[in-house]
């Protein structure tokens, strides 16, 4: 009976030590992550400038996300007792110049303090350092400069680290981030590979095990092949997700090998997706009954960002708008990411 204890004991130690590993969350990527960060920023901005910079985020999305609930970095501390995760930015400050429809110059001195919480994800950010724009001038106005305060996901960890130190080790770090490399490769002037995007993904990681983490839990891109807005650009879509996502998980196994004090996880937000997707092809939904999660449409939007119409059951939709998850599939996400963590299974 001992012996049976003993090796009971020793077979259930492993699922709960990389758990008591962290007491807190750390957050960084682009609006799959981001709990109102954006959303704020651009409500800031607004107020600054009377009016004159677009609101990102609004109503019916739920409270600045871009979603219709919370996602998937919330559910994850949910499913793991830690903490919630709380808004946070660097310090911004930017001069923007705006120009009305009569060519008269407007100028205003932005500025926002830093705002040091633990989730520093902001909607639109790309793998990699610098900012990015993706903020619009409004009632009329268009901006000649200045809108560039948004931060890509390495420079969210290179402020992050200015702001409040060095990591201490009692993190766990999550990281998601790529999609809007795509993104901006499909609809803007990037023109970027898979490969090249998996490559910053990697270099803000390694900056991250530089900066002292030693819990990460890094994810894919997930299966966007048929998202509404990606619609007809598989010829794209396709290699893009494909490359980087196996160039990322070749990426963080080096790292694995070689910074074995880290423990690194890969979180195959792919597969999940993929999962989702086929249950419902094949079998006309996907059922969780623990999470009390029934999806029956994985290719149209539930919210339309064109017309502001909201369908009746939107979380039995896999997607909200014509992107981002609904807050079902975001409770999913995190189910499977959290399993993973309490699972102790890293590179």
């Amino acid at each position: 009976m001992n012996k049976f204890t003993l090796a009971t004991l020793a077979t259930l130690i492993p699922l709960y030590t990389h758990a008591a590993d962290f007491n807190t969350i750390s957050n960084f990527g682009d609006s799959l992550s981001d709990i109102g960060n954006k959303h704020m920023i651009t409500v800031d901005m607004n107020q600054k400038t009377s009016g004159k910079i677009g609101i990102r985020a609004s109503e019916p999305n739920f409270n600045g996300h871009f979603s219709n609930g919370l996602v998937w970095t919330e559910y994850l501390a949910d499913f793991l007792a830690m903490p919630m995760p709380t808004r946070g930015h660097g310090k911004i400050e930017s001069k923007v110049v705006l120009k009305n429809q009569d060519d008269k110059i407007v100028t205003y001195q932005y500025e926002s303090a830093p705002l040091l919480g633990t989730n520093w994800a902001v909607g639109g950010a790309m793998s990699g350092l610098g900012n990015f724009i993706d903020i619009d001038a409004a009632n009329g106005f268009t901006a000649s400069s200045g809108l560039d305060v948004l931060t890509n996901s390495g420079q969210q960890i290179k402020q992050r680290i200015a702001h409040k130190g060095q990591f201490k080790g009692n993190e766990l770090i999550s990281y998601m981030s790529g999609t809007n490399n795509l993104w901006f490769t499909l609809f803007g002037d990037l023109n970027q590979t898979g490969d090249k995007a998996a490559s910053y993904a990697l270099a803000d990681i390694k900056s991250l095990i530089d900066a002292g983490a030693k819990q990460i839990l890094v994810a894919n891109i997930p299966n966007f092949v048929d998202a509404p807005w990606f619609a007809g650009r598989q010829d794209i879509t396709v290699p893009f997700i494909q490359s980087h996502n196996q160039a990322l998980k070749t990426g963080l196994e080096k790292l694995a090998a070689s910074h074995s004090d880290t423990e690194i996880f890969y979180y195959d937000t792919f597969a999940v997706f993929n999962k989702v997707i086929d249950d419902v092809k094949n079998h006309g939904e996907y059922r969780d009954a623990k999470l009390d999660v029934t999806i029956t449409n994985v290719t149209d939007e539930a919210y339309s960002y064109a017309t502001g119409a909201v369908i009746a059951q939107p979380n039995h939709n896999l997607f909200w708008d014509g992107l981002h998850p609904t807050t079902a599939m975001h409770k999913v996400m995190a189910k499977h990411a959290a399993d993973l963590i309490k699972a102790g299974e890293p590179l």
